[in-house]
């Protein structure tokens, strides 16, 4: 009996997103992509890292992003930044001012298991993102 109603559940879900509007492709915005550096207090090392912008909060005084990302060494990452913003309004000029976007943070991630730990390990620290890729 609960096979049947299943069943039933399934093909009512099936006939309600059949009968679904179509999405539109071109109107769903990809995040923009960061890179940067982080700098890990646990390893005490410099590595490069690039995130996406998950969440964004407008205040006052900037905007605060949360973005999740991974490190090149493939540890996947969250981060809380403050986005400084492009370095036009701090009176710079040059070509490259539409891939120059600014912004600075906390990191906090989690390197799964490797080769020669069986344990994962916690890592956080700081970061500084300065290329932003917009799509």
């Amino acid at each position: 009996m609960r096979s049947l109603w299943l069943i039933v559940l399934v093909l009512m879900l099936s006939v309600g997103i059949a009968n679904a509007d179509p999405v539109d492709v071109g109107k769903i915005g990809l995040p923009n992509v960061q890179g940067g550096m982080i700098y890990s207090v646990e390893r005490e090392s410099v590595e490069a890292c690039t995130t996406a912008t998950l969440l964004g909060y407008p205040t006052k005084i900037g905007t605060f992003e949360l973005r999740g990302g991974y490190i090149i060494e493939q540890t996947p990452i969250g981060a809380l930044v403050y986005k400084v913003g492009d370095l036009t309004q701090f009176g710079l000029e040059q070509p490259l001012l539409g891939l120059l976007d600014v912004s600075v943070g906390v990191y906090a991630g989690y390197d799964f298991a490797t080769a020669e730990d069986d344990d994962g390990k916690f890592d956080w620290g700081l970061m500084a993102t300065i290329v932003e890729a917009k799509f």
